[in-house]
Order: structure tokens, then sequence, then C-alpha cells
């Protein structure tokens, strides 16, 4: 008979912020995920989308106006990483978000 298979350590938080800045870490289930940044193809969808919503809810020029939509590295420097953009789900479980909507008023 084989040995049981060795329980893994759940992933934490402090596991992602140890990922280096040019890498998106993401804890699902307990695992960290780690990988590239996007490329500026998705920076660009990213940024027509913002363009997109923004005058409607964020100004509201034909919509209700009163969010702020920003982008993944909202207040960060270009080499920083923004925890602004990250949001924990469960105990283990973190995702940084391409796009947040945050109610201003």
């Amino acid at each position: 008979m084989g040995q049981p298979a060795e329980e893994q350590r759940r992933a934490t938080y402090a596991d992602m912020e140890a990922v280096p800045p040019n890498k998106v870490a993401e804890l699902i289930g307990g695992q960290l995920h780690v990988m590239p940044r996007p490329a500026p193809r998705h920076a660009n969808a990213s940024a027509a989308l913002i363009m997109e919503i923004g005058g409607p809810f964020h100004r509201g020029r034909g919509g209700p106006g009163g969010w702020w939509i920003l982008n993944e590295r909202a207040g960060a420097g270009s080499a920083a990483r923004s925890t602004a953009a990250r949001v924990r789900v469960e105990p283990f479980d973190a995702v940084e978000l391409d796009l947040s909507a945050l109610w201003s008023k």
C-alpha cells in the first residue's frame, strides 16, 4: 500500500503579496495562481470599456451617474501592484480585478 497523499498547504494572502508586481496573482480555492500581466491588447479593450461606460455611469450622461470606474492599476505606479484592485472573496480566495466600479455618493 502506498503512502497517503500529503495534504497541500493552503496559500494565503501573504503568498499572493510575495508575487512580483509584473505578474497577476489570484487565490482561488486556497491555491495560488500566477500569470503574466495582460498584453497591451487587453489594456486597450479595458480602456475602451471604461470610455463606453464612463459617460452614463460616471458622469451621468444618459445613465445614473455617481460611479467611479477604475482600471486594474488605479492609484498605483507603473511598477507597483494596486491593492485597491484586489477583492477578498473568501478566507482563501482573492482576485485582481480588471475593472471595478465604486459607488461614490
